[in-house]
Parts: C-alpha cells; sequence; structure tokens
C-alpha cells in the first residue's frame, strides 16, 4: 500500500480501520469521508466509484492474508537445515493456519472471493494478488525441490494450489454443525507432507 498516492491510501485505509467493526455493505461515502478528512472530489479523483474504494480496501485486506501465507512459508524453508526440519516446521505451520481462532481470517478471504466472482472489477484486482502469492509459493516449492526435499514429480504450480486449498478448505469445518477433531485433521495433513510433499 505504500505505493499508493497519500490520499488514496489514506482512503482505503480508513475503509480497512472501519471494516474492523462494521461490514462492508454497512460502509457509507459519507462516513468514510467524515472519517478520513478527505473532500468527496477526492475520492472520486482516485477512484471510479465508491465500491471502487470498498473493492480496493477488501483486496488490500486480502493481500494481507496473501503475505501472511508468503512469510510463513518462506520462514520455514530459511530456517530448514534438511527435509525433516521442512516437515517439522511446516507441521508447524499447519497447526497455525488450521486453528478456529483464525475462522474470521478464512471467513474474510472467503467472502472475498464470492463477491469477486460476481464483480469483474474486483476479479481483476484478486487475480494479481492470488498469482502472487501462488508465484512466491511456486518459487519457495522449486528452491525444495531443488535441495531435494520434495517429491520430483510433483507440478509445482498443482502443488502450491493443493497447499492453499487445504489451508482455506477447513472453513468447511467452521460452518459444520457436528465439527471434527482438529487434531485428526492436522495429522492428515502431516500425513500428506510426510508421504507425498516430502518423498
Amino acid at each position: 500500500m505504500d505505493s499508493l498516492h497519500p490520499t488514496k491510501r489514506a482512503l482505503v485505509q480508513t475503509v480497512l480501520d472501519q471494516l474492523k467493526t462494521k461490514k462492508a455493505l454497512d460502509l457509507t461515502s459519507e462516513l468514510i469521508l467524515e472519517k478520513s478528512g478527505i473532500s468527496k472530489g477526492s475520492l472520486y479523483h482516485h477512484f471510479e466509484d465508491f465500491d471502487d474504494l470498498i473493492e480496493t480496501a477488501q483486496v488490500f485486506r486480502y493481500a494481507a492474508y496473501v503475505d501472511q501465507s508468503i512469510h510463513l512459508l518462506t520462514k520455514v524453508f530459511q530456517t530448514a537445515k534438511n527435509k525433516e526440519e521442512m516437515v517439522t516446521e511446516l507441521k508447524k505451520v499447519t497447526i497455525f493456519t488450521q486453528s478456529p481462532d483464525l475462522m474470521p481470517q478464512r471467513m474474510d478471504r472467503a467472502t472475498s472471493i464470492s463477491i469477486a466472482n460476481a464483480n469483474p472489477r474486483m476479479m481483476k484486482k484478486m487475480n494479481a494478488q492470488q498469482d502472487r502469492l501462488n508465484e512466491a509459493i511456486i518459487d519457495i516449492f522449486r528452491e525444495a525441490r531443488d535441495r531435494g526435499w520434495i517429491n520430483k514429480e510433483i507440478d509445482l504450480h498443482a502443488g502450491a494450489l493443493f497447499i492453499q486449498a487445504y489451508t482455506l478448505g477447513i472453513i468447511i469445518n467452521d460452518v459444520s454443525g457436528k465439527k471434527i477433531d482438529i487434531t485428526a485433521w492436522d495429522e492428515l495433513i502431516d500425513m500428506f507432507l510426510e508421504k507425498v510433499i516430502a518423498t
């Protein structure tokens, strides 16, 4: 967000601050202008319309989750000295990302994806962030493969998508009335990491 014009950045940040306690549908241009102290003319100079501002803020919030995922995976491969340590560290990432405490973040990501599905302008913005995450994971996997730490038969792009799929996929349990024991889920992922990824 640092690359944004200061006025545009201030508007986006104001929306992000409001989204901590309000739903996007509850936000109005009047509220955002009041909270930011920015004029209506400036808002419409930097954004096509108010929805464009809201979409941009939602994509930045999605990007924050993307950055968190990249950071966690990068740290694994920067600190691991061998394949066994890599698997151990990935298991820790699994426990963290699958935690019931992160349900609000998963729901927010799923909501952003759903909104983008019906909104071509937002989808285009989301594409850039999702492609960035995919490429970052592919690069991490490529380095691990070059070290001999992951299965050379795995298509790196497919592997990157699969990791994200199970990370977000626990949202199915989040909305279930009869929830599984999260430990059983984590252990299943661990088996996948050991038997498929690190074989």
